[in-house]
């Protein structure tokens, strides 16, 4: 929300301002698909958007991403769920995977695999069960149950602080200006 002009929080989590010129709500609906639709389906009765996006990171799922790839999705699948979507033009574009717990293990990573997914995330398909015009731009920020990685590797919350702030920073120097090109 730092990057916003004349910010204005309406709640903890959402905060409309000024964005190159377009007015713009922000929401952390926090993590998770439930969360996800929850929040989301609250800020919508606060702010009428002309459409909505769903901006964050995701695990690649597809061995041709690496990390700080940009991803858009023409759908995204939740369990029996399936949402089409308007992806973002000129990214890596396919099918998301929206799960309740990020993939860890290779296990894992194998048993999504017939889903057909180039990435998985955690709230996508909670946005698009409220707005149906969705458009999706995630950062990659890890290989969803692929090799350890290194930079993350160690003492559990030493790891989620490491991973927590390759996050931030890849979202700050990826997916911002991607936003302020749109």
């Amino acid at each position: 929300m730092a990057v916003l002009q004349r910010p204005r929080l309406l709640s903890h989590r959402l905060c409309v301002g000024g964005l190159d010129g377009r007015r713009i709500a922000v929401l952390r609906c926090g993590v998770g698909p439930q969360r996800a639709e929850g929040r989301t389906r609250r800020a919508l009765q606060k702010v009428a958007p002309a459409e909505v996006w769903t901006v964050g990171s995701c695990g690649a799922l597809s061995d041709m991403l690496a990390v700080g790839d940009l991803v858009t999705a023409d759908e995204v699948v939740f369990k029996e769920r399936r949402y089409r979507l308007r992806p973002v033009p000129g990214l890596t574009c396919g099918r998301l995977l929206t799960v309740d717990a990020p993939i860890f293990s290779p296990d894992k990573r194998r048993e999504v695999a017939p889903i057909g997914a180039i990435a998985c995330e955690m709230e996508a398909a909670g946005v698009a069960a409220c707005h149906p015009d969705l458009r999706v731009l995630k950062v990659v920020s890890d290989r969803a149950g692929a090799e350890p990685d290194v930079v993350i590797d160690g003492v559990r919350a030493v790891a989620m602080a490491r991973f927590h702030v390759r996050v931030e920073r890849l979202v700050r120097t990826r997916l911002l200006p991607v936003l302020r090109g749109t």
